[in-house]
């Protein structure tokens, strides 16, 4: 008695890694069909969310129980600006969100350039 029942929220534990060319971020989500996720990059900051509504039935002789369960979380991160935008991926295998975030290209400054005089 007295008790309120409110959306399960829980936050998925995340990895973030520097490779060579990209950070990655791996979110733990098991139990999350991919089309659940919701992946925004709007003004440096990468919003990773998802909602998930289930609904289980069960009969038994005496009674007939339905549960309801809705899941949902948001992570955000500010993004470096040494990335490119443009070129975020994602993709999700065995429970775990990996998001790639390439860095920029940089021209290399030790590299000599020839400049044409006209």
């Amino acid at each position: 008695m007295g008790r309120s029942i409110s959306p399960q929220v829980s936050l998925p534990k995340v990895n973030i890694k520097e490779g060579e060319n990209t950070y990655v971020l791996e979110v733990a989500a098991p139990g999350i069909a991919k089309e659940d996720f919701n992946i925004q990059l709007e003004d440096g900051l990468l919003t990773i969310s998802s909602e998930k509504k289930e609904e289980k039935e069960e009969e038994n002789k005496k009674y007939y129980k339905r549960e309801f369960s809705h899941q949902t979380f948001k992570r955000s991160f500010r993004l470096p600006e040494n990335v490119d935008v443009e070129n975020i991926t994602a993709n999700y295998v065995d429970g775990v969100l990996s998001v790639q975030v390439p860095f920029a290209q940089q021209a290399k400054e030790d590299q000599p350039k020839l400049i044409q005089i006209s």
